[in-house]
């Protein structure tokens, strides 16, 4: 097989609605899309990647993605197999390590290239474990308790496990935990929790404290998602889990996701008995996310209540984490991974030809089978999102201005080029020149 041509997309896409989280309001996302062209047997074949992270949860942003992925030399090259390329030291150093995300579109790229060429499906590479799984679905801050538990019957009634965004202080979460749990108690719904990582250890000492004083144990939370903030460490998780069972009297389901991010993040959490979040577009795509479980494997330590999370991707990156939820084995618990993007991007902005499989009664997702990703990119479609200049965007974005199709909103009072110097140690226009 030789690769003709590669290209990286940035586009900007907006949501059906702004969805609030601990560190912004995700509205206007940037998106890059990494497309490879190539020849084999005399025919055409193309596959395409995404990278779906935002900044600042990334250590980086969509354009440091759309730039490394642009300097990638591939054209012109025959390769025998996908492993030339994953396995290169070279690359691996260039995008795995500091932009893992990069990796992510690079990886699922190669993966529907040489899927269309060999009629395989994603899976088949890897080994599917199963055929289906469970979706959650995300419920972001609401302005009323009462429009918490309204969300999480509508996501419930879809057969979705509601999934509760907190993270906006130890009083209103208090309120909204109460609330939900109360809920459900009465209709036997499950549900989870998201932290986002917003707490220090103290914070989340007093929101149990409070919840235990009113009886309010969380024995319906499937799992609690990353309580505590990202810069306190995996320790701070480890704390955290025995700080709840020593005060609810049982231990819940801990899940790491914005502490894990490479092999040696998951092995102290596995060593620790803490789940892990494998977020494909974060963690560095399905290939790693393989080599990390085998890791795990080895050692004896794989969690089986982890997940695959979700990054609000276009379908073309979400039809890839649905087929990641089918063949890693440690995915035991419902994943807002296989939640279908046309939840988020309807219409236009569904970038693919083909629909979602419904799911049956009890919210599972069948992934896609076709050759490759088993989709065919809507190139019309995605035309219309296309930034036509992206140094000129971010110049925009990383000089605290709206981009002209982007829109990033971090908390009050912060700035963009402080945070991306803080969190790359670069200045904001080292690669914008």
């Amino acid at each position: 097989m030789r690769i003709t041509e590669t290209q990286a997309i940035l586009i900007g896409i907006e949501l059906e609605k702004p969805f609030p989280l601990g560190f912004g309001t995700l509205s206007h996302l940037p998106r890059v899309l990494f497309r490879i062209t190539a020849a084999d047997g005399g025919k055409k074949f193309e596959g395409v990647g995404e990278a779906s992270i935002d900044f600042p949860f990334s250590h980086y942003d969509a354009f440091d993605v759309y730039y490394a992925l642009s300097k990638l030399h591939l054209a012109d090259s025959d390769y025998n197999s996908r492993d030339q390329i994953l396995e290169s030291d070279e690359i691996r150093s260039l995008l795995l390590v500091n932009l893992p995300a990069a990796f992510t579109a690079l990886n699922m790229a190669l993966d529907d290239v040489f899927g269309k060429i060999e009629s395989k499906n994603v899976m088949e590479y890897y080994g599917k474990r199963r055929d289906y799984a469970q979706a959650l679905s995300s419920i972001s801050f609401q302005k009323s308790t009462a429009d918490s538990i309204k969300e999480a019957h509508a996501i419930a009634n879809r057969g979705f496990v509601p999934k509760i965004k907190v993270g906006q202080g130890v009083e209103k979460d208090f309120d909204t935990l109460v609330a939900i749990d109360h809920e459900v108690e009465n209709t036997g719904m499950q549900y989870a929790m998201d932290f986002n990582a917003q707490y220090t250890l103290d914070e989340a000492k007093s929101l149990l404290l409070m919840l235990r004083q009113n009886n309010v144990l969380l024995k319906r939370a499937i799992f609690l998602e990353q309580p505590t903030r990202e810069e306190l460490g995996i320790s701070a998780l480890v704390d955290f889990k025995q700080m709840f069972k020593d005060i609810m009297g049982y231990q819940a389901v801990i899940i790491a996701d914005e502490s894990f991010v490479t092999l040696d993040d998951a092995i102290t959490c596995a060593q620790n008995g803490l789940s892990l979040n494998y977020k494909i577009h974060k963690i560095g795509g399905l290939l790693i996310a393989c080599e990390i479980e085998a890791k795990l494997n080895d050692l004896g330590l794989l969690p089986l209540n982890s997940m695959v999370g979700g990054t609000f991707p276009t379908a073309i990156g979400r039809v890839y984490d649905q087929q990641s939820a089918c063949v890693l084995e440690g995915v035991g618990v419902p994943s807002d991974g296989l939640e279908p993007s046309t939840n988020w991007f309807k219409g236009i902005k569904h970038l693919v030809k083909e629909d979602f499989k419904e799911p049956n009664t009890k919210g599972y997702f069948i992934p896609m089978t076709g050759s490759g990703l088993g989709v065919t990119p809507d190139w019309e479609k995605i035309r219309s999102f296309v930034i036509d200049d992206p140094v000129e965007e971010y110049k925009r974005i990383r000089n605290g201005l709206p981009g002209k199709s982007i829109k990033i909103q971090l908390k009050p009072g912060q700035k963009y080029a402080t945070i991306y110097r803080e969190k790359t140690g670069k200045d904001p226009d080292w690669n914008l020149k």
